[in-house]
């Protein structure tokens, strides 16, 4: 928690508030955020991410809407120094078509990853039929 703490006291208050209302947008729009302590986090530390994420969260919204749960997440390396937010895309039933379609979802956003600092990736993540 000292991280974050200070992460605060460093940041401006319009990254925080810009970061804050990120994640508040996609969780009131069903979008479950995993490990939220450190995604928030990773974005106070790269907020020119954060809407990138909201705009690939959104568009998988779009593309996916009730076949899919979207989940953000974060992933560190437990060897190496490499940290990034994932998007998972769960479902039940991913077929050739689907995955095509979330590789070009995908393709949209690397190109302006490529500007700013930080990354992300978005996943197919099967989810079984409880």
């Amino acid at each position: 928690m000292k991280i974050l703490d200070t992460l605060l006291k460093e940041k401006n208050s319009s990254t925080i508030s810009n970061v804050e209302n990120m994640l508040k947008k996609i969780g009131d729009d069903g979008i479950y955020v995993h490990k939220l302590t450190d995604v928030r986090k990773y974005l106070l530390l790269f907020p020119q991410i954060s809407e990138l994420i909201f705009r690939a969260c959104h568009r998988l919204i779009q593309q996916f809407q009730n076949e899919a749960q979207i989940v953000v997440d974060f992933y560190k390396d437990p060897e190496i120094k490499d940290e990034y937010i994932i998007i998972f895309v769960k479902s039940d039933c991913w077929d050739n078509a689907k995955i095509d379609v979330l590789e070009e979802i995908s393709r949209e956003f690397i190109e302006a990853l490529t500007d700013v600092q930080g990354w992300f990736i978005i996943m197919p993540y099967y989810k079984p039929k409880k």
